[in-house]
């Protein structure tokens, strides 16, 4: 069943809002790109609901989107402390760590300092450990200056666990940037996946 074939009106784009339309946009929500020639459709079955949407770009190339409505399940989130990072470090040489920081900054959010305090845990309940903190970013924005980011929040976490005991010769930070992504940058979602910190064994 056809639904429609216009775009979303600007209205809508500007009271939803932009940010959270191209934040959420990708594998979440139809286009919004203001062309005039977006088709959307319907399938329902016993069971299934499923929307398509696609459209023309150009005489090259195009885009088409598939949405299946389903009830939102919530993912269970493990919280990792000072003994899945040395469960970690022993077999794989290096901790992964999702640290948060605000927006464009080296600062530790809330959240963020709470992995912090599980990581000057570890060092002090492993005095013969020695971690390089490296930072890494997604590929948005300009290299350089996601490297030189990406060092910052490296140094934000080294200086807290000096701050807090830890002898800074047992440490140090480097900032990788994007360079060594996990996964491809070609999502919102794979980008968060590559903001991280690494604790290395050295």
């Amino acid at each position: 069943m056809k639904v429609n074939d216009v775009t979303i009106p600007k209205s809508e784009i500007e009271r939803i809002g932009n940010k959270e339309l191209i934040e959420k946009h990708y594998g979440y929500s139809f286009d919004f790109n203001m062309l005039d020639d977006i088709k959307r459709y319907i399938i329902k079955t016993k069971d299934r609901e499923v929307w398509v949407q696609y459209y023309v770009m150009n005489d090259e190339s195009g885009r088409i989107t598939i949405l299946e409505k389903a009830n939102l399940k919530t993912l269970a989130v493990t919280k990792i402390n000072a003994n899945q990072m040395k469960t970690d470090l022993d077999l794989n040489g290096k901790s992964i760590l999702n640290i948060n920081f605000d927006t464009d900054k080296a600062s530790l959010k809330s959240d963020g300092k709470t992995i912090v305090e599980e990581i000057i845990l570890l060092l002090k309940s492993n005095q013969k450990l020695k971690l390089s903190i490296e930072g890494q970013t997604g590929n948005s924005g300009i290299a350089t200056k996601n490297k030189q980011l990406s060092l910052d929040r490296a140094n934000t976490v080294l200086n807290e666990l000096v701050k807090n005991g830890i002898d800074k010769i047992r440490l140090k930070a480097i900032g990788y940037g994007a360079k060594k992504p996990l996964v491809n940058n070609e999502s919102e979602a794979n980008k968060a996946i590559n903001r991280r910190v690494e604790l290395v064994k050295f």
